[in-house]
């Protein structure tokens, strides 16, 4: 269980960005620079690991341009930009900076990706344990609080454990797919 919420959020919130919102050219230089700034950033630890999965810098370049309209420049520079390297978003931006990366990236996709890397096993086991999730649901549970992602919240677990049954009833559907593969992982 822990490995595979802590695999969602932190592989999402590492990195999971795109370009589709346009040249960065329109923007004004000092929302060019911000997005600049937010770009290099992720790119220094590889967009969190994303980038093994395909994940590029014109990827956080969307997200970064989406972000800034989302929350706005003036509330992003009144912060201190630790926030751009910590381990879990600030609450307060966690949601409108995942609802940047649904603009631009495929959520679902990116996070399956993420979960199999990191559980290493085959990518359709997760394609097919978040297929029901909406990508409004996904979002939610991408921006909850670390210290939130237990199935003792009542919020968290109308998420995750649909999830978590998904996860078993796909393995089980799955052809040459070990289940006794899938009772290894520290969850």
């Amino acid at each position: 269980m822990t490995v595979v919420v802590t695999l969602l959020v932190c592989g999402a919130a590492f990195g999971l960005y795109s370009s589709l919102s346009g040249s960065s050219n329109q923007l004004p230089p000092e929302e060019q620079a911000f997005v600049n700034q937010f770009v290099s950033t992720g790119a220094v630890s590889d967009f969190g690991g994303l980038g093994e999965v395909g994940f590029s810098s014109s990827d956080a370049r969307c997200v970064g341009n989406n972000f800034v309209d989302r929350v706005g420049l003036a509330a992003l520079n009144d912060r201190d930009d630790g926030w751009m390297m910590a381990e879990e978003l600030p609450p307060e931006l966690a949601l409108p900076f995942f609802e940047s990366m649904s603009d631009c990236v495929d959520l679902k996709e990116l996070a399956a990706l993420g979960m199999a890397e990191g559980a290493e096993v085959d990518v359709a086991l997760f394609d097919c344990a978040l297929d029901d999730l909406s990508e409004g649901e996904l979002v939610e549970l991408l921006a909850a609080p670390m210290d939130e992602l237990e199935i003792e919240n009542g919020a968290t677990a109308r998420l995750l454990l649909p999830i978590l049954g998904n996860i078993f009833d796909c393995a089980a559907q799955l052809p040459d797919f070990d289940l006794g593969e899938l009772m290894e992982l520290d969850w």
